[in-house]
């Protein structure tokens, strides 16, 4: 469809600590950073420091202790908490991330095209629809709306 993003597997917005090392000029360089969203091919990053375009690097899980070979992908965007860092898996890890993923043919919603209340009882969502069922994932009300 026109305009509609279109993505190998389906990416999940979550905070996962990563580790990330890299060799520069033969010297090794850990850098502590966390995820934004992951998917089976990688995962967008938050670093305080920025890498290269075509950048490789090993991503270490730091829940799971597993490593992954990967590369930056395109230019980081600066932010005002570090550098948003794209990075793409050498082959595709479905289990790197310990997670669930949503199957390929659910679409993220607005919450309130599903619950007309969804506003009124809380601070925003994200459901995930298929033509079989649908799932709402709202946050708690927040104090002013309980």
């Amino acid at each position: 469809m026109a305009g509609e993003e279109r993505r190998r597997s389906q990416r999940v917005i979550i905070r996962v600590p990563v580790t990330l090392e890299v060799t520069i000029g033969g010297q090794k360089i850990k850098v502590t950073a966390q995820t934004v969203a992951v998917n089976i091919h990688g995962a967008m990053v938050l670093s305080p420091r920025t890498f290269e375009s075509g950048t490789v690097l090993e991503v270490l899980n730091e829940r799971s202790r597993e490593r992954a070979e990967a590369r930056v992908t395109r230019s980081p965007r600066e932010s005002p908490e570090g550098y948003l860092i794209p990075v793409e898996f050498s082959k595709p890890l479905p289990a790197f991330w310990q997670i669930s993923f949503p199957p390929s043919n659910w679409k993220p919603v607005d919450c309130r095209v599903v619950r007309k209340d969804c506003k009124e009882r809380s601070t925003g969502g994200l459901a995930f629809f298929s033509s079989i069922a649908y799932f709402v994932f709202v946050e708690s009300p927040s104090p002013e709306n309980r």
